[in-house]
């Protein structure tokens, strides 16, 4: 739960979704499902040819940022793993009770939807 003397309220917090109750986060598991599939085709194409980065880059930046997409692409691939390792959310949860705001340990499974990391497989 988020941090307060009359229950949960509302955060600006990035960190406050994770202390959301699941169906309140996603109301439609097969839209999350889907962008899940989804993240992890796509990291899979990047590791297979950084340069499609660059041609979808096209679309939307100018030619100069354009010319360095691939570049940074091919230098994050180590950290391009659709997974949400229990370790990640250890570090999620330390930062935010260090910061006031949750007051109570959260179940890593409350935080991630654990019924679809079969997907997280590119």
């Amino acid at each position: 739960m988020i941090a307060t003397s009359t229950g949960p309220r509302p955060s600006r917090s990035p960190a406050s979704p994770a202390a959301a109750p699941a169906a309140r986060r996603c109301p439609n598991p097969d839209d999350a499902a889907a962008a899940v599939r989804a993240i992890a085709k796509t990291l899979a194409a990047l590791k297979r040819d950084p340069q499609r980065a660059t041609e979808a880059a096209r679309r939307v930046f100018p030619a100069d940022e354009t010319a360095l997409i691939a570049e940074l692409i091919r230098r994050d691939l180590p950290y391009y793993d659709p997974s949400i390792p229990q370790t990640a959310i250890a570090g999620m949860k330390r930062f935010t009770r260090a910061l006031g705001l949750i007051d109570a340990d959260v179940d890593y499974a409350q935080i991630v939807a654990t019924q679809l990391a079969p997907l997280w497989q590119s």
